[in-house]
């Protein structure tokens, strides 16, 4: 559905772990737990990167596409928001890459006025970031 634009700033992955449409955040963070399960990584980083995916997607879903998950229930979710988890390498070590992509615009995308879930994404995570996805939208991820 989506790609992301070649941008030094935004590496690849070396692994995909998962890339799930329609995901609600709850069931997505269970997924990230079992998908990072095979690399054997230390409980903490797992746990986190779990909370980055639940947290990410809740905002996405709210601010993005308007939808109250609360009120949801079993209704069909839209299909433009996506997450994907990873692995990335970087200079110093690899990391876990959580990764959601919407429709919304980068541009009014502000760390500044985050409420708590980015605000966690912020203090929690060393690397992180909003940037434009094609052929439209956006992605915003956190590296644990």
């Amino acid at each position: 559905m989506y790609e992301i634009h070649n941008d030094e700033r935004f590496p690849h992955y070396r692994k995909l772990l998962f890339a799930l449409e329609q995901a609600r955040p709850d069931r997505a963070a269970v997924l990230t737990r079992h998908a990072l399960a095979e690399l054997n990584l230390p409980y903490e980083v797992a746990q986190r990167a779990e909370q980055f995916a639940y947290e990410l997607l809740l905002n996405a879903y709210q601010h993005t596409t308007g939808v109250d998950l609360a009120s949801v229930g079993d209704a069909p979710l839209p299909r433009h928001v996506r997450l994907e988890v990873g692995t990335v390498d970087m200079p110093d070590r690899t990391y876990v890459r959580v990764a959601v992509y919407d429709q919304g615009d980068p541009r009014d995308f502000q760390w500044s006025s985050a409420r708590r879930g980015l605000r966690f994404i912020r203090d929690y995570a060393p690397y992180y970031g909003c940037e434009a996805a094609s052929p439209y939208g956006k992605v915003v991820w956190a590296q644990i």
